[in-house]
């Protein structure tokens, strides 16, 4: 077992060991959040849209007679899913079985 009274040697080797082990933890650890970040991803295809547009025109004598001249718009989209053939709820169910593994099979 490593301690803190080991020689230079032994003592480098055990910070090594240390190391590989912790980063075996910190590996899981990302691989589980990433698989949560996953689940997230496919359930936000199921989850309605709204896209906003909008735009702002100004000319400077357009015309003889007009000295200025303005033009703004602005549109709204609107998207909700209804049914695509359930390849949704699937990619969400296969998100949270991956999820779901047991914690020897993250690393």
């Amino acid at each position: 077992m490593c301690s803190v009274g080991d020689q230079t040697d032994v003592s480098r080797v055990c910070h090594r060991v240390r190391l590989a082990a912790q980063s075996g933890v910190v590996s899981a650890q990302y691989a589980v959040d990433f698989a949560a970040l996953q689940v997230k991803v496919a359930e936000g295809a199921l989850l309605p849209s709204l896209n906003a547009q909008g735009t702002l025109q100004r000319a400077n004598e357009p015309t003889t007679q007009i000295a200025r001249q303005k033009e703004a718009s602005i549109g709204l989209a609107a998207t909700a899913p209804i049914y695509q053939g359930g390849a949704e709820y699937a990619a969400v169910r296969q998100a949270k079985e991956v999820l779901a593994r047991p914690a020897s099979r993250w690393t």
